[in-house]
């Protein structure tokens, strides 16, 4: 009686889940659960060759099955194997396999998109009020009213949330500065979309921070998100600025650069507005615009930058 082989090739594991699950697997998808971390990488042979254990075989049919009979991500997948048996999900997790049952499928989109919003609400609420670093999954799932498990079917972990809740929080501003813009002259405009801003970020200031601050960290994801932020804020002004700086023969205006500079002008404004009752935000912003519109009409005298 010949023995079961204590391990296998990529390409014999495939074929075995694929026998025993009766649902089809390639070696491409067992290389992404290995990347993953949902199975462990293999050994090698001494000529290079991926050796798997046998026993890899059972715990990608369950892998398999969880994503056909519950639609399930990868990440919730590895949450219920890591915390459970291999066998049997864990308490805190078990209301997730409830939710999706493989009678229901996913549940209706709007029941989908009330979760996830549910999420997003209760993350911008906590993370608000704890900060980044002391925010957890946990505090966030507990606002939100749902299992954990449930947090692992939209997002796969804190970062990927916050971002989210962070161009929530952009979206809406965007949407603000175009409100009640249209036939209005392009200097009005600007002084409007200047007030709108200054609101919004006063809003949302508390969310901008926490990026900044691990921006700063050395977060490379929240660094390319911090420039993309910008770079969708200032396209939102720039043709307002473009219009205005077109009335006025400055040949040595550069509006990309103006653009960035009222932004970054907004932030620190309203920041100026809260810290007492000198100014409003009103008076602010159209004694800063007149400024500008006057820079705007006067080019600098030569050799003024030597």
């Amino acid at each position: 009686m010949s023995e079961e082989p204590q391990t296998v090739t990529v390409g014999e594991l495939a074929r075995a889940v694929t026998e025993a699950s009766g649902i089809r697997c390639t070696p491409r998808m067992i290389r992404n659960y290995e990347s993953k971390g949902l199975i462990a990488e293999p050994p090698r042979s001494s000529g290079g060759i991926r050796l798997y254990p046998a026993g890899d075989v059972d715990r990608i049919v369950r892998i398999k099955k969880l994503q056909r009979e519950y639609d399930l991500s990868l990440a919730a997948i590895d949450h219920l194997l890591e915390k459970g048996d291999g066998e049997h999900p864990p308490p805190e997790t078990s209301s997730l396999l409830i939710e999706r049952s493989p009678t229901d499928h996913a549940p209706p989109p709007q029941e989908e998109e009330s979760r996830r919003a549910r999420l997003v609400k209760a993350a911008d609420k906590v993370l608000r009020a704890k900060g980044y670093g002391e925010t957890t999954i946990e505090n966030i799932v507990s606002e939100a009213g749902v299992a954990k498990g449930t947090f692992y079917l939209y997002f796969n972990n804190k970062q990927e949330l916050f971002l989210e809740v962070l161009r929530t929080a952009v979206r809406a501003l965007e949407e603000h500065l175009e409100e009640a813009l249209e036939g209005v002259a392009p200097a009005d405009r600007l002084k409007r979309r200047a007030l709108s801003y200054m609101r919004g970020y006063l809003n949302y200031r508390d969310l901008i921070l926490i990026l900044y601050g691990e921006a700063v960290g050395g977060n490379t994801r929240f660094q390319r998100e911090l420039c993309n932020i910008y770079k969708s804020l200032t396209s939102t002004v720039s043709e307002d600025v473009k219009e205005v700086a077109s009335r006025f023969e400055n040949p040595a205006l550069d509006t990309e650069l103006l653009s960035y500079a009222l932004v970054g002008a907004g932030e620190m404004l309203a920041y100026r507005s809260t810290l007492d009752d000198r100014y409003d935000l009103e008076e602010i912003v159209f004694q800063a615009m007149d400024l500008i519109s006057g820079e705007i009409a006067e080019p600098p005298l030569a050799g003024s930058y030597d």
